[in-house]
């Protein structure tokens, strides 16, 4: 904190304490309104986040029934060619 004897000596050198006073709380003002900002980039990252794990389990999900849909037509082709092939040589 400031001795009274600096505020003296502050004031004769032409500082005028008013308008630092009002300009900090100007700056004050400005980290105030970027935390803010900040806060709602946080919030959207987290909405952002929650989205990406729920696409997660839809892609994980459309995985399985690929492969169970891959499974069944090879089985569908295959399996009759497989008979037809035992049927026609032995």
């Amino acid at each position: 904190m400031a001795k009274v004897g600096e505020v003296v000596q502050a004031h004769e050198e032409g500082l005028n304490l008013t308008e630092e006073i009002l300009k900090l709380t100007g700056k004050v003002e400005g980290i105030d309104k970027k935390l803010d900002m900040l806060v709602g980039a946080d919030d959207k990252a987290d909405k952002a986040l929650a989205k990406a794990v729920e696409n997660e389990h839809s892609i994980a999900t459309l995985r399985v029934w690929v492969y169970g849909l891959f499974s069944a037509i090879s089985l569908g082709v295959f399996v009759p060619l497989f008979v037809f092939v035992v049927e026609k040589f032995f």
